[in-house]
């Protein structure tokens, strides 16, 4: 279980950090003393084994994440934020469902698995981000629109694969 702490409090303070500079640097300090508080509150809901609020927290930073690409702060920054804080937010549900696992010998191995399939998902997501950020293709807003829907349809199934094979 203290791998998975790890592995989140460093991906929540990669999110916060990755979003919080990119908001300082494009001189919007105020926001950035917000990011850093709500990574705080996260951070301690998370302590506590409160639920719910992580939902809303990763939604606030996705949502962060979106308005800074909007308003064109650095892109690379908001990408690497919105990846980090979906990772935490993934470990947040993971350790609250192994909280639930009597058995503690098992839960090592359920770790190493998951970290690994979170970790080609992560990997996997920086790529196609960068590959977007880098390419300049003009494709019209119903083709976006499409893809858009496929993503998250695809996104869907993995989450039911994983959820499947961890039980």
């Amino acid at each position: 279980m203290k791998l998975i702490q790890t592995f989140f409090t460093v991906h929540l303070l990669t999110a916060v950090a990755a979003l919080a500079i990119g908001y300082a640097v494009g001189g919007y300090i105020n926001w950035a003393f917000v990011i850093i508080l709500f990574g705080g509150l996260w951070y301690f809901a998370h302590l506590r084994g409160a639920q719910g609020l992580e939902t809303l927290l990763f939604f606030g930073y996705a949502l962060a994440a979106a308005v800074g690409f909007w308003v064109q702060l650095a892109p690379l920054a908001m990408l690497v934020a919105m990846v980090a804080a979906l990772g935490a937010w993934d470990l947040d549900h993971f350790s609250q469902r192994v909280r639930l696992v009597e058995r503690a010998e098992l839960t090592s191995g359920l770790n190493r698995n998951h970290l690994r399939r979170l970790a080609i998902i992560e990997g996997l997501g920086l790529l196609a981000g960068l590959a977007a950020l880098t390419s300049s293709l003009q494709i019209p807003f119903w083709t976006e629109l499409l893809l858009v829907i496929l993503a998250v349809y695809g996104i869907s199934r993995m989450v039911i694969v994983v959820k499947n094979t961890l039980g």
